[in-house]
């Protein structure tokens, strides 16, 4: 399969337009979503390859799995506000 289609949930603002300038730099069609109910809202109407989820708190976490519910085949990157190895997940 091809990831051609990515999501990236990011409520910051400026992060959210650096990946989005690197990605479709790469030839990558990207759509952006502040916030996880307009990330959900998003999944439910058109196909997604790959997601960039920002939000890694409890409430975000617990909040990715109703959005992998509407897209069970989309890869999910969790980012992280660390460097570490351990503070990344890939669903």
């Amino acid at each position: 399969m091809s990831i051609r289609r990515i999501l990236i949930c990011e409520g910051d603002s400026q992060i959210s337009k650096r990946y989005r300038e690197v990605l479709e730099g790469n030839g990558y069609w990207v759509q952006e979503s502040p916030d996880i109910a307009e990330a959900i809202r998003l999944a439910t109407k058109q196909t997604f390859h790959l997601c960039l989820w920002g939000y890694q708190d409890s409430e975000g976490l617990n909040k990715l799995q109703s959005f992998r519910a509407e897209r069970p085949g989309c890869a999910v990157v969790v980012l992280g506000s660390e460097n570490s190895p351990s503070s990344i997940a890939v669903s």
